[in-house]
Parts: structure tokens; sequence; C-alpha cells
């Protein structure tokens, strides 16, 4: 998902934009949509299969695993 869809579906679930980080706008996007607000946070074993961030997340926590 580039930036642009990012916050064209921020918008849509009425999330205030300004002042937000990408990472801050893809935790409330994650909220909205009834998933943890975890990208990124290094959860090895994610159960939210159907999150929109999950194939940017999960591959980022993978290398962080092997290389520590």
């Amino acid at each position: 998902m580039d930036r642009q869809e990012m916050l064209s579906k921020a918008q849509y679930l009425n999330i205030d934009l300004a002042g937000k980080s990408d990472l801050e706008l893809i935790w409330l996007i994650q909220n909205k949509e009834g998933n943890q607000p975890c990208f990124e946070v290094n959860i090895f074993d994610c159960k939210y299969r159907n999150c929109c961030w999950r194939k940017y997340c999960q591959p980022i926590v993978r290398t962080f695993q092997v290389v520590c």
C-alpha cells in the first residue's frame, strides 16, 4: 500500500490526519479496523490474518528475528 492509499483509507475511516506520522496513521487504521495497533512492534506470531498491513509488517519482523 502506498502513502496515497494509506491517506485515502484513513480519510475513509474518518481519521484526523493532522500531525500524524505514517506509523501513527497505520496504528489508527489498524485500530479502526478491529486489529491491534501493532505494526512493526515485533510480534512474531501475528494472529491478525486479515490486517491490510500484514504483508508489510511480518517480513520486517521475520528479518528482525533472524538477525537477533
